[in-house]
């Protein structure tokens, strides 16, 4: 069980190597009498929310800190692609990111019902499978949609520093795709790994704070539920209104 995020505190480290704590106007973490938070997710993001570091462990108070398990962002790239699409991870490939087309609406319509759920990732560049892919269609689409050109024929040692700068850029723009496709602005961060020589771009949806998101383009409301995107039924539209109009209690 996690507390919940009241702030944010940063340690800055500057071009000098000099570290500038800054500190929030309230605790960065707010933990009620009693709560005893298990496990801990952080990331590492710059400005344009691109996850460029995680760390994921269990807090265990009464055992050395190296109880903690850090894994690398590869290592949680490979947890999830092993663990197949569920209510919390899907596979996508790239796709033309057209407004009318029916593979990017996939796209769209899940980062908002994993919002409206519990959080989640989209795989892009993986099948549904669990196989990483990178085929000469989707040079074309990625070079295209970021505006840098990238061809199979590029020699190996520049090709995967190329790639990486265009998925970024093919990452900022489906960002902004799906924001604008939301009712609200979702917490949505991405980043960009490597498997198998197959670039991975990821795309992090956090479990949204103003339920219910909807779909813009009709103001309909997706869910996820398994890996399934859907309708809420008549209890869970409920369950998430309640959820929104619950005051807030403080101990």
């Amino acid at each position: 069980i996690l507390p919940k995020p009241t702030g944010k505190a940063m340690t800055v480290i500057t071009a000098d190597d000099e570290q500038q704590v800054r500190e929030p106007a309230q605790p960065a973490i707010e933990i009620h009498p009693g709560a005893e938070p298990l496990k801990a997710e952080l990331a590492l993001v710059t400005v344009h929310d691109e996850i460029v570091d995680q760390w994921r462990g269990e807090l265990q108070q009464d055992l050395p800190p190296r109880t903690a398990s850090r894994r690398s962002p590869e290592e949680m790239l490979d947890r999830l692609i092993k663990s197949g699409e569920s209510a919390t991870v899907e596979f996508k490939p790239y796709v033309r990111l057209r407004e009318d087309a029916e593979k990017s609406d996939e796209i769209f319509e899940t980062a908002i019902a994993m919002t409206n759920a519990r959080g989640g990732r989209i795989l892009i560049g993986v099948n549904d499978h669990g196989v990483p892919g990178f085929g000469p269609e989707d040079y074309k689409i990625v070079s295209r949609e970021s505006g840098i050109e990238v061809t199979p024929g590029v020699p190996p040692e520049e090709r995967q520093e190329i790639l990486t700068r265009a998925v970024r850029a093919y990452g900022a723009k489906l960002r902004d795709k799906i924001q604008q496709r939301a009712s609200k602005s979702l917490d949505l961060k991405y980043g960009v790994f490597w498997r198998d020589q197959v670039p991975i771009l990821a795309l992090a949806m956090a479990e949204g704070e103003e339920k219910p998101y909807l779909d813009s383009r009709d103001n309909s409301i997706w869910y996820r539920t398994n890996a399934t995107n859907r309708r809420p039924s008549e209890d869970e539209l409920a369950a998430i209104f309640a959820e929104r109009l619950a005051p807030e209690t403080s101990e």
